[in-house]
C-alpha cells in the first residue's frame, strides 16, 4: 500500500513541485524565504525514501528464518495475575 501511496503522491506531485523550484517561488512575507521552493521537492523526495525503506524492511522480514506459533504470544503471569482477580 506505501508503494501505490507513494506512487500517486510522486505522480501527483511532480509537476507542481518542479514549477515551484524551477521558479523558486517565495512565501510571500516580509522575509521571503524559498519555502515553497525547498518544501514541495524535499516532500517527494522523502516520500520515495521511506518507501525504498519499507521495501527493505519488508525484504529483511521475509528472509528471517523464525517462525511464531500463537503460545508464543501466551503471557504466563499475566494468566496468572487474571485468575487471581476473578478469584476474589
Amino acid at each position: 500500500m506505501i508503494c501505490v501511496f507513494s506512487f500517486c503522491l510522486v505522480w501527483g506531485g511532480y509537476n507542481e513541485a518542479l514549477l515551484k523550484f524551477t521558479r523558486m517561488e517565495k512565501y510571500g512575507t516580509a522575509w521571503n524565504p524559498p519555502i515553497p521552493a525547498t518544501i514541495k521537492p524535499l516532500i517527494l523526495i522523502l516520500i520515495v525514501i521511506v518507501t525504498i525503506q519499507a521495501i527493505s524492511n519488508l525484504i529483511a522480514d521475509w528472509n528471517k528464518d523464525e517462525t511464531h506459533s500463537p503460545e508464543d504470544e501466551i503471557d504466563q503471569t499475566e494468566i496468572e495475575n487474571i485468575r487471581r482477580t476473578l478469584e476474589k
